[in-house]
């Protein structure tokens, strides 16, 4: 069946090479563009996270109740908004931040996907289907979306209690913005999936090679 799939394609690629090729360089130049912005983006947002006073989103649990006087954080909002840490350590200031592209988790793991994929076409040629080379690229790809999920809830449950306890359990993590880093556990799976199938592919086709 693989074998049928790669003649079938390398038919195509045959007769629509001009289009394959156009296709091919248009994703080389976008994902250069989009590997540049995301290292921009990386060191702006690191610098944010130092300088800046950790903070997150959150969720009122229950009715607030008279909570002291304390300068260790300030609430933006009512029911839900966000909270601001005044005092705090190094770790506080690394792991607290908001849901966005400039937050630095998020742009760290974008700025690694980036550089993997643009690896990934930079190696990729109309002829030949199959590398080893890319193979790996896609196995880390997939391991990097699974660390963002167990990155994403080892560091939703630090600040869950971390904000318990200053509240005195009235708020806690607005959970619902880090669904999407914590399913991309499922998208990594996948991703690892596929790259055992396309390791299979670069197997046979260097058996094919030999036999030739």
């Amino acid at each position: 069946m693989l074998h049928k799939l790669l003649f079938m394609n390398s038919q195509i690629v045959r007769k629509h090479p001009g289009g394959v090729v156009a296709w091919i360089k248009w994703i080389k130049w976008w994902l250069i563009v989009v590997l540049l912005a995301s290292a921009i983006i990386l060191p702006l947002s690191f610098f944010l996270q130092l300088f800046d006073n950790p903070v997150v989103d959150v969720v009122q649990v229950k009715n607030k109740i008279s909570l002291s006087e304390t300068s260790n954080y300030v609430i933006n909002g009512s029911n839900t908004g966000e909270l601001e840490l005044l005092n705090y350590n190094f770790l506080n200031s690394i792991i607290f931040n908001t849901v966005g592209p400039t937050s630095l988790f998020p742009a760290l793991f974008s700025f690694l996907i980036a550089l993997q994929l643009f690896l990934i076409f930079k190696k990729l040629e109309i002829h030949r289907a199959f590398y080893q080379e890319i193979s790996k690229r896609i196995q880390y790809i997939g391991i990097i979306l699974i660390t963002i999920s167990i990155t994403t809830l080892l560091r939703v449950y630090y600040m869950d209690n971390i904000v318990s306890k200053l509240t005195q359990h009235t708020f806690k993590v607005n959970y619902k913005l880090y669904n999407g880093d914590i399913n991309s556990f499922k998208v990594g799976i996948l991703v690892l999936i596929i790259a055992a199938i396309y390791k299979r592919g670069c197997s046979l086709q260097q058996e094919q090679d030999l036999t030739i």
